[in-house]
């Protein structure tokens, strides 16, 4: 191996950890803890007004509590779409004021997700806060039918998640938000496309009722891991 080969690999090798440290730090701002009675999961910072996103079964009932920068406020459930598995989270203004800072929200990735790219989940897995996993998308054109419920959208990823993950980000390596992890079957994990969580926020600003694009997963596949 060349000179320049071994410092071409140093250096992206310094940029890619020193890259995802800085990375870090700034997803933390925008992913929030939810607890219900039932548990917990993650979610997103959708807009700076307290409009959070996560999945439909990560909040069963009409509130949740949403901590964020060690604060904890009280949120309400304002939408949801079992079909997609996503749900929407408004954080009570009182909350958002004593945060002492604007909320800060992910932006969604415009490119369409493509296999090979990087991936990296962010979340609160069990006893665990604000953690990256990092990994690459193996496949955006088909699921592990039936047993995802035949969601061809879904995005596969080869990125480890565990439980607590679920409603969280899926970024891609500038923190522009690919999707929405949702489960894992097997060796797969699986997000909800952004796509498709676009369509959800614009069908609740519009005061419809959020667009059904899909059968959801069976509850009863034991190989289906809801995070």
């Amino acid at each position: 191996m060349s000179t320049s080969t071994i410092a071409g690999t140093n250096l992206a090798t310094f940029v890619l950890e020193n890259g995802l440290g800085l990375f870090g730090k700034s997803v933390q701002r925008s992913v929030p803890l939810i607890i219900t009675g039932r548990g917990h999961g993650s979610g997103i910072v959708w807009d700076p007004d307290g409009l959070v996103i996560t999945n439909h079964h990560v909040v069963p009932g009409d509130g949740a509590t949403v901590v964020l920068a060690g604060q904890r406020m009280a949120a309400t459930v304002v939408g949801r779409d079992p079909r997609y598995d996503l749900a929407a989270l408004q954080i009570d203004r009182a909350g958002i004021a004593t945060l002492g800072e604007p909320l800060v929200p992910l932006k969604p990735r415009r490119a369409p997700p493509r296999a090979g790219q990087l991936a990296i989940a962010a979340g609160h897995p069990r006893d665990e806060r604000d953690t990256l996993t990092i990994g690459v998308i193996t496949a955006t054109d088909h699921s592990p039918a039936p047993e995802a419920g035949e969601r061809p959208w879904l995005v596969q990823t080869d990125v480890r998640l565990r439980p607590g993950h679920s409603g969280g980000p899926l970024p891609d390596s500038v923190g522009a938000v690919i999707g929405v992890n949702t489960l894992v079957w097997g060796s797969l994990s699986l997000a909800i496309p952004v796509d498709l969580i676009n369509a959800f926020v614009a069908s609740l600003r519009r005061g419809d009722h959020p667009p059904h694009l899909g059968d959801g997963a069976s509850r009863d596949d034991d190989r289906v891991t809801w995070l």
